[in-house]
């Protein structure tokens, strides 16, 4: 893995000795939690992560409900987040945006603890866990992730509920072109878009509107030389407007 030096020498032992706590039986489930949190380009909300980390590489899914089936499914907002706080030994922490009022509540966050946190799982950390998990197979790469997460995402908008894929491209880059452009530099927007502010009421499943957003950004941070990314967009240059999502999904997901 792509090594980061960013952190205190002193907060990466107290981090590794964190990790040592996590049960060995619970290394594979905390690493779903701490992978996508570590290489997500913006703080996921907790429905989002609660439907990311269900979601695997060879699985065969189809809609939520067979999501939902998963091993790894929780049935609610509350105690997925009770499991997130107590397998990251409390590395991950919730946060609360936006004010509470009828009209537009306030949601819940699931993020590091500290922006060091995340250095630190970026460079040695889930190193370390993959470790635990087998010492005779190598851990993958951080470009290896980045893929993984980007075919996770296209399976996702493949699902038979989101029919309306391009009412919600178009809606992406109307709110992306209203937002401030410097703020797009920066790996995390100082508030991660909201579907609800965009969709109003037609407001598409958890994970969705991350998804179909930063499926291209995990390409980008594997393959700099954006050659997969080019490819899926010679194939939807070739495609209709209503069925490019679909093709172009199918294409990456099938080969991750």
């Amino acid at each position: 893995m792509k090594k980061i030096k960013g952190y205190p020498q002193e907060l990466g032992k107290i981090y590794a000795e964190l990790l040592e706590r996590i049960d060995r039986n619970d290394v594979p489930e905390t690493l779903r939690i701490l992978e996508w949190i570590s290489l997500a380009q913006r703080p996921l909300f907790v429905d989002d992560l609660r439907f990311a980390v269900c979601l695997e590489d060879s699985m065969v899914c189809h809609s939520l409900k067979d999501l939902e089936r998963s091993d790894h499914w929780c049935s609610s907002e509350e105690a997925f987040t009770a499991c997130v706080r107590d397998l990251t030994q409390g590395l991950v922490r919730e946060a609360t945006i936006g004010i509470e009022e009828d009209s537009h509540p306030s949601r819940q966050l699931l993020k590091f603890d500290h922006e060091s946190v995340r250095e630190f799982m970026l460079d040695s950390g889930l190193e370390t866990l993959y470790a635990r998990l087998s010492s005779a197979i190598p851990p993958p790469s951080l470009a290896d992730l980045h893929i993984s997460l980007a075919g996770r995402c296209l399976k996702f908008v493949m699902f038979d509920e989101i029919t309306h894929l391009r009412k919600l491209e178009q809606a992406i880059a109307k709110k992306l072109a209203d937002e401030d452009l410097a703020a797009q530099r920066y790996r995390y927007r100082p508030v991660p878009t909201d579907p609800t502010l965009v969709m109003g009421e037609n407001v598409p499943p958890p994970l969705t509107f991350y998804a179909a957003q930063h499926w291209r950004d995990h390409i980008y941070h594997a393959d700099e030389d954006m050659e997969v990314y080019t490819n899926i967009l010679k194939l939807w240059s070739h495609s209709s407007r209503d069925t490019d999502w679909i093709t172009g999904a199918a294409t990456l997901a099938t080969t991750t």
